[in-house]
């Protein structure tokens, strides 16, 4: 697949998701998860940082950017509070 047509699919897809997830219990057991996917070349990369929920489907937050405190933060500001 080219690369063009993946970065499109996933910002149609984000588009598609809401800003923030609102649970309706808090999660007991959370993981986040970082992957780094380069795109065309070794340098271009974007950081997707992603928060799950072991004992539901689905997706409990996730950023796109760099690597970087910056593009984490939005994504920590959700699920710190949860404190699982």
């Amino acid at each position: 697949m080219h690369h063009r047509t993946g970065i499109t699919w996933v910002k149609c897809v984000g588009q598609l998701l809401p800003d923030a997830y609102e649970p309706e219990t808090v999660p007991l057991l959370g993981e986040l998860d970082e992957l780094e996917i380069f795109v065309g070349s070794k340098k271009t990369c974007i950081w997707l940082w992603r928060a799950v929920d072991h004992f539901q489907q689905g997706i409990l937050g996730l950023v796109l950017g760099d690597g970087g405190a910056e593009t984490f933060r939005p994504l920590w500001a959700t699920v710190q509070p949860w404190q699982c």
